[in-house]
């Protein structure tokens, strides 16, 4: 969907920032969405941090070094919630169990199949 409501079409590019941000052609952020179901009677418990994300890139031209606090909010948020609770969290799951690979790597140990 595009920024602040307005209809569009979607990118014909994207570039990936990180696990689960993209960039496109006219330099909009792009957040992972996962394509699962949530119970519909349950609120999203990260949406008020995903929001923020996107009014903070709004507001600074999409330049993510300015939105750092708003994502460790937003990680924060996804840490306390148990996987799959929350789909805005999706990318950040993606970019934790990457994380989590290389610190395995590093240390010489196999990280398990998933």
């Amino acid at each position: 969907m595009a920024q602040g409501g307005e209809a569009g079409a979607p990118p014909v590019r994207l570039w990936v920032r990180r696990v689960g941000v993209y960039c496109d052609e006219h330099r909009k952020t792009w957040l992972v969405a996962a394509e699962e179901f949530l119970n519909m009677s349950q609120k999203d418990p990260c949406q008020k941090q995903a929001c923020e994300i996107q009014k903070c890139l709004q507001a600074n031209n999409y330049l993510e070094s300015k939105c750092e606090a708003v994502l460790q909010e937003m990680r924060k948020c996804c840490a306390r919630y148990g996987k799959g609770r929350s789909v805005c969290c999706s990318g950040f799951e993606r970019e934790e169990r990457e994380r989590e690979k290389v610190k395995l790597a590093s240390e010489g140990i196999s990280p398990p199949p998933q």
